[in-house]
């Protein structure tokens, strides 16, 4: 038996002098789906085709404010590592499936800075929904943290103080400064 263009998964030959056994690989192809929620975007996307049993790369990326947290499967799809943005996944029947890139809203919180008090952080993006604990530092020069004033975005950030430091929400985008008496 001789077989030509055996790598074709389409026009493979088999020229048969005498008897031989030829065994042949089937790859079945299978439609998967590859979506993003709201927040970014993914590649590939959509409905795509693949062949079953075989991995298909895909990577998700954030748009700015939000963050990739992981993938999401339907039933007969396997996902290599669903929190790395950058993986592979595959169908494990010709039913197909689908795989869902998450997103995360983040709030930016910028904290001025003012001389003779160190504050951190300074310029950073939390998880919508999260608090974050503002420790003001005593200067040098004997300055103390009063409060802060708020440059932008008062209702996203409610500031709570207590005997250990600054909790704030971060519910969105805010801009603050503290003052120092």
């Amino acid at each position: 038996c001789k077989v030509e263009n055996a790598d074709s998964p389409t026009a493979a030959k088999v020229v048969v002098n005498g008897s031989c056994t030829v065994a042949a690989k089937l790859r079945m192809r299978v439609n998967v789906s590859v979506l993003a929620e709201e927040g970014g975007t993914v590649t590939p996307s959509g409905e795509i085709q693949g062949h079953v049993k075989e991995y298909i790369d895909i990577s998700a990326r954030a748009n700015e404010g939000y963050r990739f947290l992981y993938w999401v499967n339907s039933a007969n799809c396997k996902i290599e590592d669903r929190y790395s943005a950058d993986t592979r996944f595959l169908s494990e029947s010709t039913v197909g499936c689908t795989v869902t890139a998450k997103f995360r809203k983040q709030g930016r919180i910028v904290i001025d800075s003012v001389e003779n008090i160190d504050i951190a952080p300074r310029d950073e993006y939390v998880d919508v929904c999260k608090t974050i604990n503002v420790y003001p530092y005593r200067s040098a020069y004997d300055w103390q943290f009063s409060h802060f004033e708020y440059i932008s975005g008062e209702q996203n950030c409610p500031v709570t103080m207590n005997s250990t430091g600054v909790i704030i929400t971060v519910n969105g985008d805010c801009e603050m400064k503290p003052v120092v008496v």
